[in-house]
This record gives structure tokens, sequence and C-alpha cells, in this order.
């Protein structure tokens, strides 16, 4: 039995869950997107969103059975060795929920970057360190196979150090404002220009939106 593939992404992405993503990436920052690669893609709850455009990779065997059975195009794949895909293979790379189980996240990061197309994009999206950790309980160690902790600047650090100069780093709204954002009434660019006040709900999610230099 796993955890994540029995318990955590066993069932379907929930309706809400699926209209943030659309919002904040799929009709964003992976409008254009014509080729896409997910990172840790388990049973395939996110390819789902746009099965056209997606190849899978993850180590969970179990998981890639399911995601097979689903019609989608996946494969194993260990993220902490070389991708198994040639040079700026892909225009958009998502990876959620992945590099804070890696000891060495920034060679996951250089390997996004070696098979981004010139001018694609990547999401990674990781826990906030800072947020868990000021909680009753410091929910990110609850999961035995979290290794390196994330905040906001260490996310930016990290993208210095890939070598990459277009990035920027926010946290996902809080429950509230995902309302808001799903009914139209505030946007993602007017969300992420306010989510630094102390007066607005933050989800322990932060965000780091990569484009590779053309």
């Amino acid at each position: 039995m796993s955890y994540y593939t029995d318990t955590q992404y066993s069932g379907q992405l929930p309706k809400g869950a699926k209209k943030d993503l659309k919002i904040f990436f799929f009709d964003s920052v992976f409008k254009n997107s014509k080729k896409m690669l997910d990172v840790g893609c388990s049973v395939g709850r996110i390819m789902e969103i746009a099965p056209e455009k997606f190849e899978g990779i993850d180590i969970d065997k179990k998981a890639l059975e399911i995601a097979k059975k689903k019609g989608l195009k996946v494969k194993f794949a260990n993220i902490t060795e070389k991708l198994p895909f040639g040079k700026e293979s892909f225009d958009g790379v998502y990876c959620s929920q992945i590099i804070e189980h890696l000891e060495d996240p920034l060679h996951l990061v250089l390997e996004v970057k070696r098979i981004l197309k010139k001018g694609g994009k990547a999401v990674f999206i990781t826990p906030d360190y800072l947020i868990s950790s000021r909680a009753k309980r410091n929910n990110f160690w609850d999961d035995y196979t979290h290794k390196t902790p994330f905040t906001r600047q260490s996310l930016k650090k990290i993208s210095c150090d890939a070598g990459l100069k277009r990035f920027r780093s926010y946290h996902f709204p809080g429950r509230i404002f995902r309302q808001l954002i799903r009914k139209g009434i505030i946007s993602k660019e007017e969300w992420i220009k306010i989510e630094d006040s102390p007066f607005v709900t933050k989800s322990h999610d932060i965000v780091l939106e990569i484009i590779k230099q053309k």
C-alpha cells in the first residue's frame, strides 16, 4: 500500500481545485504550451486537465499503472538521476509537491531547465515551511519522505543557482481568496500584488514560476 497512491491521490481532482489550476496555470502560464511534462505525475490527476498535451513521469510503479489505465502517456523515471528526455523537449513543465522530497533539489531544477525549450515555462509548487512551522503542529515533518523545506526566499535562491533569470515566487491563495478568484472578482495577477499584505489569507503552498531565456 502507498500513502500517496492509495490515499492522497486516489480520488478525482475536486472541481474547485481543477478550476484553480486552470486559472493559475493552464489558462495563463501554460496557455500556449503544446507539449508538457508532469514531473511526479502519480496517478495522473493533473494530466487529465489537458491529456492531449501531457506526458508524465513518476517512480511509483503502481501509480503509473493506474495512469496508464486512464490512457495517459506516462513512464517510470527516477528524478534524482538524469531525466529520460533530450535537451529542449518540452515547452511546459509542471512539478507539484516534489522538490521538498529531494536531498538535492537543485539537480531537478537544472534538469527541468535542460529539457525546457527556449521560452518554455515551468511551475514548481511546494509547502512554505515558514507557514507550516508557525502552526501548532509543524505538519511539514508529518511526511517522513520530506527532505528539504522551502520558503519564498529559498525558491528564489535555487532559481538563481540554476542560472535562471526570469522567475517569480508567490503564495497560493487561501480558501476565501480562491473563491473570489474563481468568481472573477479579483484576478490571479491582482492576487499576486496583494498577497504580501498581512490582511489576506494564504495557503501553505508557494509557487515558483520560471521562464527559460531565449
